[in-house]
């Protein structure tokens, strides 16, 4: 069984209910994609896990630990990001993505998302 974080994200929310902050796990940046797809070597390749509501996208690396570039948590095989939309129609378990070591952001087929890794 996988599990979420226990951690929850805080945004800020003018008078409405969107969202104003512009960081990572919000909008993606220009910057940030283009950084990301000018470094592919990065790229370290996953299978969804799990996918909640509250935007938390767990990730099984394909990869082996150490080889990614990326912190491995306990499980040695998880990473937990972090987005402040709900992607559950967009990401389900068992499908095929990408996470960039360095620039957070998330491959899922053509999309690319701004993330937060935990």
């Amino acid at each position: 069984m996988i599990t979420q974080p226990l951690h929850t994200q805080q945004c800020n929310h003018t008078g409405s209910d969107v969202c104003a902050n512009r960081g990572p796990g919000h909008a993606l940046q220009p910057i940030q994609a283009r950084v990301a797809s000018a470094t592919p070597s990065k790229w370290v390749d996953g299978i969804v896990a799990s996918v909640s509501t509250d935007g938390w996208i767990g990730i099984r690396l394909l990869e082996p630990q150490g080889a990614t570039g990326l912190d491995v948590p306990d499980d040695g095989e998880t990473v937990w990001v972090w987005n402040h939309n709900d992607l559950t129609e967009h990401l389900g378990a068992g499908q095929p993505v990408a996470v960039h070591a360095l620039y957070n952001v998330l491959a899922s087929g053509r999309s690319r998302i701004s993330v937060i890794r935990l």
